[in-house]
């Protein structure tokens, strides 16, 4: 503890002495600078007083001009002397006793400054030949030139002031060095000492870390600062192929590098040695043989004790394996998402894929495109009469048909069970698309052989353009099927265009969605009540509830006006709700006036037949001995003849529900089922 206090005290007096010593000698210096200074000042005073002299009743243009120069050097000088010392320094000259000089030197520069003022007003006054000085501007001049010159005389004395007490600073500044120097050199010896030990020690470490490199099982590659190869364990020769006598004295890139190693790579690496950091990275390299290889590569920079570089060492862990299995799970996933696109039956790109397009390219474009909505007709009978591998069959023709006739850029999807879409290319009119449409048309509809069966069916088509104007690129999708519906609705086997009166009626249904939801949740919909009498008594047997709207603006709306739309938005059976709930407490309020009606019957679809709470919301209603009826449409009972349907019926009947068909004869219904 003592020896470093000295070793701290030494040191510290040492660099004081040697603060000293270099104060003094900048000073001397800086006296010996003003020294020569202080004779150019005073040359260029005589010389200014001189060129006076020599003019004493005028100044000429010549005469100004060396007044001028002659007056600027002396200026130059005085403020050198003074521009030339920090505050620090100022304050120091004054400790020493030279004080008045930077005075004098200020007092100089005020002068000098006074007579440029004067040269400037006799410069002012300048004919051809000269001007003539007055008596007073002549003797002012003059006194500047001589005040001038006294300070020049002046400051002389200062400067050997700072050269004695320097000299002597510097003498015992030199002494504290010498004594210091001496104290230092012990010190330094002792540390000579102490390092050699330690080296010994570091030398034992590094011989017990060459050891683990040369059992290392990943590869360890050295360099100079430079990048060049200086070692490399035996590990490195086991995964390259090279030995030490092969790579060294060249740079690691240059012998496993190859075409196929990724240029992002090697530039991180540059860039890591460059800015002298440590890196990581996954690299593609190639061994002795040709053959690649994938390592995880770790390189590190090796610093000295002083922190100067000394090179660079390189970690590389072989993982060509676990790189090969990482590129099957992403070739895997890329199978899995392709897959995800495309439809197994057709080969066609799907749903999903049409989406991204549309969402991704279509609708983000500022180009307008055309797109076309393909339907199959009679498809349904196909697969009824000859069976659903019949059916697959003529689906599978209708892509290769599409993909006959779309043109490179297009594109064609299989959206649904029968259902297609083609996305034209930018720049597809809607006279493009009817033209490939009629082909389309054509060739579906001519005979399909299937196992000694012949397969017909129809297409129709919806044809939407944003290049019209109409519509914006998003909207092609629902505009192109809402012009399906038309073509459909015409007869099938057409083709239809997304035309302004379509649009109208687009816009219409969709205000009419609007108001069909905002009248739900309003509470709109109610039932009017139509009598049943008996054909032979007369007799009053039941009612039945009809669904009306009470519109806000447009009164009391029958089913035709809102059911259509309805049914597409899936709101049939919220408002069958609405409606009987309105109906049963009608109901309940008919019985509590004292007028029994037998029976109340309700049209049911689907989704109330299979409602679980069917029972508890007429359980809920006082009506008295009033039964409650669901008439069955006769198409649902042709089309849900399964088990699970037939049970539901017998559950709600059960339960006391009168069921009855509705739109008799419609559907042509069989004996049995109305048995069932």
């Amino acid at each position: 503890m003592r020896l470093k206090s000295l070793i701290i005290c030494l040191f510290l007096l040492l660099a004081t002495s040697t603060a000293i010593s270099f104060v003094g000698y900048r000073y001397l210096s800086l006296a010996s600078e003003y020294r020569e200074r202080n004779m150019i000042h005073l040359s260029e005073a005589y010389a200014l007083i001189d060129t006076l002299d020599s003019a004493p009743e005028q100044l000429r243009p010549n005469d100004i001009a060396r007044a001028r120069q002659h007056l600027n050097g002396a200026l130059t000088q005085a403020q050198w002397c003074l521009a030339v010392l920090s505050e620090a320094e100022k304050r120091l000259f004054r400790i020493l006793g030279a004080g008045p000089a930077l005075e004098v030197c200020a007092h100089n520069v005020d002068l000098a400054r006074a007579a440029f003022g004067v040269l400037d007003a006799v410069a002012a006054t300048l004919d051809v030949e000269g001007a003539a000085l007055s008596p007073a501007i002549g003797q002012v001049l003059r006194d500047h030139a001589q005040d001038i010159l006294a300070d020049s005389f002046a400051f002389q004395p200062y400067v050997s002031v700072i050269e004695d007490k320097v000299s002597l600073f510097v003498r015992w500044g030199t002494a504290c060095i010498g004594f210091g120097l001496a104290l230092a050199l012990l010190c330094i010896g002792r540390d000579i000492i102490l390092a050699q030990r330690m080296q010994a020690r570091q030398t034992q470490e590094l011989t017990k870390l060459a050891a683990i490199a040369e059992r290392a099982n990943d590869a360890i590659t050295v360099t100079d600062p430079e990048g060049i190869i200086t070692w490399v364990n035996p590990a490195f020769e086991a995964l390259t192929g090279y030995g030490l006598d092969e790579v060294e004295g060249h740079k690691p890139g240059a012998i496993l590098q190859g075409e196929g190693t990724s240029e992002e790579a090697r530039r991180q690496i540059a860039q890591a040695m460059f800015k002298r950091v440590p890196v990581r990275t996954d690299i593609l390299n190639y061994r002795k043989t040709g053959e690649s290889y994938w390592v995880n590569l770790s390189i590190a920079p090796l610093t000295e004790a002083c922190g100067a570089l000394s090179g660079f060492v390189a970690l590389a862990s072989d993982i060509t394996k676990d790189r090969a299995f990482v590129d099957a799970l992403e070739a895997a996933n890329d199978r899995i998402i392709q897959q995800a696109r495309q439809d197994p039956l057709t080969e066609l790109p799907n749903r999903r894929f049409i989406d991204e397009v549309m969402d991704a390219e279509v609708t983000n474009s500022d180009a307008p495109r055309t797109l076309v909505r393909i339907d199959l007709d009679h498809f349904k009978n196909v697969n009824d009469t000859l069976g659903h591998a019949a059916g697959d069959f003529v689906l599978r023709k209708v892509a290769d048909v599409m993909r006959a006739h779309v043109r490179e850029n297009d594109v064609a999807a299989r959206v649904g069970g029968d259902e297609f879409v083609i996305l034209l290319a930018a720049g597809t009119t809607e006279e493009d698309a009817v033209i490939l449409t009629e082909r389309l048309r054509q060739q579906i509809r001519e005979d399909m052989h299937y196992e000694d069966q012949t397969c017909r069916i129809g297409a129709s088509f919806g044809v939407a353009s944003a290049l019209t104007g109409l519509i914006p690129n998003e909207d092609l999708l629902k505009s192109a099927d809402a012009a399906l519906y038309v073509a459909k609705a015409m007869g099938r086997d057409a083709t239809h265009l997304y035309t302004p009166c379509v649009h109208a009626s687009v816009l219409e249904k969709r205000s009419l969605s609007l108001e069909i939801a905002r009248g739900i949740e309003l509470g709109a919909f109610e039932a009017y009540f139509q009598p049943q009498f008996d054909a032979e008594t007369q007799v009053l047997v039941g009612i039945e509830a009809l669904a009306r709207w009470r519109h806000p603006t447009r009164g009391v709306l029958t089913p035709d006006a809102f059911l259509p739309v309805a049914e597409q938005l899936k709101l049939v059976p919220e408002i069958d709700r609405q409606v009987i709930n309105y109906g049963l407490d009608r109901m309940a309020d008919l019985n509590g006036e004292g007028l029994f009606v037998p029976k109340i019957s309700f049209n049911a679809g689907l989704a109330q037949i299979t409602n679980p709470d069917l029972a508890r919301i007429v359980r809920s209603k006082d009506i008295g001995f009033t039964r409650v009826s669901l008439e069955i449409l006769e198409s649902v009972l042709l089309e849900r003849q399964d088990a699970e349907f037939l049970e539901r019926i017998n559950d709600l009947r059960f339960q006391d529900f009168g069921i009855e068909m509705d739109d008799f004869g419609s559907g042509h219904a069989s004996v049995i089922s109305l048995q069932k």
